[in-house]
């Protein structure tokens, strides 16, 4: 055969050969490609299925969100502000209570309780037989409790009470069987007595120490005669009599404060009087002032007046005359 033929033979062959290696290196780079693929897919699939570890740590971050949710759920329920608003009130109450119960007020009201003396036990005043009066001496101090006295009466009896001192600082009050204060703080009054039963006298100092002598008097009027003007009158003349050592009629009259009381007594032998006491039982005028024969005087208080006759000596016949104007 000849050469030229050869030769081309000889360069088809290694074409061939080379056509060939082409091609393997062709497959083999297919082959590493489908394996990239396949071996990307597997690791999309594996990351896309989470093992057992990252769901527990997931679960767990999402109960610790639910919590905080909830936390956040229960702090939204429970305002700060309001509970603020809350405990500004709880104080405000307590400041209330603390108004209400002052400690300041407290001490003082502890120490007026531990200042306040004891009430002395009250002391009967008992008459020796046959007397109609008693003089009670004593003495008080004025960090000592008020002496008591008690005396059993009648009602329509008239007690009459006349309290001295030397120092002059002392008073006295009266009190009936159903606790209603007669009168308050006088050194001499007459009272006609409401009811029967035991009245309790209580002596007050006025400032500092002091001697007393109470002087107590009980007598039975002869009546009493409540006063009452006739339609379109402001005055009225009333006669009366008393025997010797009597308690004369005792007359109740009820004026106005502001109005004007004339009182005037007359007797054949002059030997009568009167006293005026005001219904919280302060005289007006009375006998020991001298001018016991006539009255003029505006008045003080509301309510009811007494007039008490008095005989000055022996048996005593009078006309008293009264009015009341505007």
């Amino acid at each position: 055969m000849p050469s030229y033929y050869l030769r081309v033979i000889r360069l088809i062959a290694v074409f061939g050969i080379f056509i060939s290696a082409l091609a393997a290196l062709a497959a083999c780079g297919n082959s590493s490609d489908k394996a990239t693929e396949e071996i990307n897919e597997s690791g999309v699939e594996v990351s896309s299925q989470p093992d057992d570890e990252q769901i527990i740590e997931e679960a767990t971050s999402e109960a610790e969100e639910g919590e905080e949710s909830e936390s956040g759920d229960t702090e939204e329920q429970v305002d700060p502000e309001s509970l603020e608003e809350s405990e500004e009130g709880e104080e405000s109450e307590s400041g209330d209570t603390e108004e209400q119960v002052d400690p300041e007020s407290l001490e003082e009201s502890e120490e007026g309780e531990e200042e306040t003396p004891t009430e002395q036990p009250a002391q009967r005043i008992q008459f020796t037989t046959g007397d109609i009066g008693e003089v009670i001496e004593g003495r008080i101090l004025q960090s000592d409790p008020s002496p008591v006295y008690v005396l059993g009466a009648s009602a329509q009896q008239l007690m009459q009470m006349t309290l001295t001192s030397l120092e002059g600082d002392v008073s006295f009050d009266v009190g009936a069987p159903n606790g209603e204060k007669l009168v308050t703080g006088i050194t001499q009054t007459k009272v006609l007595l409401p009811v029967d039963g035991d009245y309790l006298i209580y002596i007050n100092s006025l400032s500092g120490d002091a001697s007393y002598s109470l002087d107590v008097l009980i007598t039975s009027v002869v009546e009493y005669v409540p006063v009452e003007f006739q339609d379109g009158t402001s005055s009225a003349t009333i006669s009366g009599g008393m025997l010797r050592g009597e308690t004369g009629p005792v007359y109740g009259l009820v004026a106005a404060a502001g109005q004007r009381m004339e009182v005037t007594i007359t007797s054949l032998e002059e030997n009568a009087s009167f006293d005026v006491l005001t219904p919280s039982g302060e005289y007006l005028i009375s006998e020991i002032m001298g001018q016991e024969f006539e009255f003029s005087a505006i008045l003080p208080e509301n309510g009811e007046y007494l007039i008490t006759t008095n005989a000055l000596r022996g048996n005593v016949s009078f006309d008293l005359n009264i009015s009341v104007r505007d």
